[in-house]
């Protein structure tokens, strides 16, 4: 009995031998292939995280860049619209100039006056009618501004006779003191003359150059010639002040942005102005021609607000994302190699 069960032993070990077998080592080119797979997997997360983030970087600052576009294109229109109402003006002008004979200046003042024209044009200063004078019409000119309908007895030619025509303001109307113009020829400066000459072989709207004007103010002045037969016997003048005018213009424009006027006429590039004193290095800017008379501006609209803000967001959002996702798979990876290593 003992015998048997002896060899019933032996026979269970020895069966046990044949059974139980060791683990079988990895090749070296499947442990190969195993660290690629594990490398190649984070790196293909990072990597479409990557180009998603990317992809939605982009089309936000298309958005961006677009709503600007619109933004600025409002802004400039506007000006534009409004810059348009002023030059009508000087036809306006004209036409009830020539609409009577006798338009006074009493007439001129009450005219403009009720039609509330300084308060609809913000940073216009007067509203002239410029007459051609020569000098055998002198006399007599001075003598109808010396009436009442006019200037009054006080009135004074402050003139040179020289054989050439002279331009002298017979009515206007303003909302500052430009007595000191009054009785004085306004082409006896050549180079206002040249500017008077111009409108004539133009025959339309000039405008100068921004300047100093009478009243001490930085502005510019546009002229639009009056003829009859072919023969200029008059102008139309309306002055501005342009730090006065130009916020004006922009006025209703978008608030987030800058704006500047450069005078780019026969490729000249005079500053006229801006909205800030320095202006800054910006992302976006819009730019629009603009027509004064026969001069040509430049308008900027630059967007001070920058497009990071907002652009850079969801994307930062979609990349740390993928990082994060990457790093747990690496690291789940090298504990899994760990293992792997330990049980080898």
């Amino acid at each position: 009995m003992l015998s048997h069960i002896g060899c019933l032993i032996v026979q269970l070990s020895m069966s046990a031998k044949r059974t139980t077998k060791k683990p079988k080592k990895q090749s070296a080119f499947g442990r190969l292939k195993l660290g690629v797979a594990e490398i190649i997997v984070p790196i293909a997360v990072l990597a479409t995280a990557g180009a998603i983030s990317y992809d939605v970087y982009r089309q936000s600052s298309q958005v961006v860049v677009q709503s600007f576009n619109d933004r600025a294109h409002g802004s400039a229109d506007r000006a534009t619209e409004v810059l348009n109402n002023y030059t009508n003006l000087l036809y306006a002008a004209k036409a009830y100039q020539v609409s009577s004979d006798t338009v006074t200046q009493a007439d001129w003042r009450n005219y403009f006056a009720a039609q509330d024209t300084f308060r609809r044009y913000p940073g216009l200063s007067s509203v002239s009618y410029v007459e051609l004078v020569s000098d055998s019409e002198l006399d007599a000119f001075e003598q109808r501004m010396r009436t009442s309908d006019f200037f009054g007895p006080s009135f004074r030619l402050k003139v040179e006779r020289n054989g050439k025509d002279h331009g002298f303001i017979s009515s206007y109307a303003a909302q500052n003191d430009i007595s000191a113009v009054i009785g004085s020829d306004l082409l006896a400066n050549p180079d206002r003359r040249e500017l008077y000459e111009r409108a004539v072989r133009a025959g339309s709207a000039v405008a100068s150059s921004s300047l100093e004007l009478a009243t001490g103010h930085r502005g510019f002045f546009v002229l639009l010639p009056n003829s009859v037969n072919g023969v200029t016997k008059s102008y139309i003048l309306l002055s501005f002040r342009i730090e006065e005018m130009m916020p004006a213009v922009l006025a209703g424009s978008d608030e987030g942005m800058i704006y500047r006027v450069t005078d780019v006429t026969d490729g000249l590039k005079d500053p006229v102005w801006s909205s800030v004193e320095q202006w800054p290095e910006v992302a976006n800017v819009h730019n629009k021609q603009l027509r004064i008379g026969d001069r040509s501006w430049l308008l900027e609209v630059a967007d001070t607000e920058p497009r990071s803000d907002n652009s850079y967001v969801a994307p930062v959002i979609i990349l740390s994302a993928g990082v994060i996702l990457a790093m747990a798979l690496l690291r789940t990876a090298m504990r899994e190699a760990r293992d792997f290593k330990r049980g080898r």
